[in-house]
């Protein structure tokens, strides 16, 4: 949450921040061929869903204490095109990423792009919510407790 406070001194009284990030939720696995689209399955990952959640936690709180104001949120899709299952690994490593593909979905996904001119889609729903700066809160005598100076 940090991170979000010292933005908060950077941008000016009703500068904009802009949070995107993937729901937290299973992305659709798909082949797309012949003019026809193949659901294959669904890819979990666990591990970025705990930190979506947190972040909107931190976002969310920061607005409760006023120092943005949630303007608009829209979901859409974002679609990542592959030739093979072993360039969407290739992309996948290169980004770091820790999650394991199920070796049954890499399978099936393998068996129909052999069968086809086809290509691997990767369909994942993203949201993307703006926030407006607000000046910072003020301070309550509550806030800060009378000092012994002494």
């Amino acid at each position: 949450m940090h991170v979000l406070q010292r933005i908060h001194r950077w941008l000016r009284p009703g500068g904009r921040v802009l949070d995107i990030h993937p729901e937290p939720e299973a992305a659709s696995v798909e082949v797309a061929a012949n003019g026809s689209l193949t659901r294959i399955g669904s890819f979990d990952r666990p591990a970025i869903y705990d930190k979506i959640r947190a972040a909107r936690t931190a976002l969310a709180e920061l607005v409760d204490v006023g120092l943005y104001d949630r303007e608009r949120s829209i979901s859409f899709a974002v679609v990542y095109h592959f030739d093979t299952v072993e360039a969407w690994l290739a992309y996948r490593a290169e980004r770091g990423s820790l999650t394991v593909v199920p070796p049954a979905l890499q399978k099936r996904a393998r068996t129909l792009l052999a069968q086809t001119s086809g290509e691997l889609l990767i369909r994942e729903r993203m949201r993307a919510t703006r926030y407006r700066r607000r000046a910072a809160p003020r301070r309550t005598r509550t806030d800060h407790p009378a000092r012994d100076l002494d």
